[in-house]
């Protein structure tokens, strides 16, 4: 659902609805030997929600935000973005109103984990536990929200967002390393209708 671009997440989100995805947490069993079937909860999916508080209702509140990342084998262990734009600016989960010809930077701000990772190794892989994984690229994907569309329109029950692309690709050589210790990639576009 979220991983094809232009698919289901992208059409929710082109309707205008704050719709937000989370790592799973199930689990079956350990790790026993050679025979792999699940990871404890949060050992290699983890979901990272800002919460501003403390107790269940500040949990619920931070994930209802949108102020959420989803990793598995903690590629990143932190991530943070805005939009500005119009004398305003929008976090994470937030929305921001412009005018076409507006200009919008997009700040992505990202850190990896300085120790070993929680990685999937496959069984009998001969790749040894403990890598660090690292960062090779980070998409910008953006497609056009258009709004809610009317109930019983084709709109409605089109399940795609064909506007949605690609929007760049950067690496390491595009992003600079901020004195938190974040990655810090900063990408400005015109807002269109």
């Amino acid at each position: 659902m979220v991983a094809k671009v232009g698919g289901l997440w992208d059409a929710l989100l082109g309707d205008g609805r704050h719709f937000w995805n989370y790592g799973n947490s199930d689990y079956h069993f350990k790790t026993i030997g050679t025979n792999s079937s699940g990871y404890f909860p949060g050992e290699y999916a983890k979901t990272y929600s800002w919460v501003d508080g403390t107790g269940m209702q500040a949990v619920l509140e931070g994930l209802r935000s949108g102020k959420s990342f989803s990793v598995f084998g903690d590629l990143i262990n932190a991530l943070d973005f805005t939009a500005s734009g119009a004398g305003t600016q929008a976090e994470m989960g937030g929305d921001l109103g412009v005018t076409q010809g507006d200009e919008v930077e997009l700040k992505i701000r990202f850190k990896s984990p300085t120790t070993s990772n929680n990685y999937e190794k496959p069984i009998n892989s001969g790749t040894s536990a403990g890598q660090v994984p690292v960062v090779d690229h980070v998409d910008l994907i953006a497609g056009d929200v258009t709004g809610k569309a009317e109930k019983g329109t084709a709109a409605y029950s089109k399940d795609t967002n064909d506007s949605t692309e690609v929007l760049a690709t950067f690496t390491s050589n595009d992003w600079t390393t901020d004195a938190e210790g974040y990655n810090v990639i900063t990408y400005k576009i015109k807002a269109t209708d």
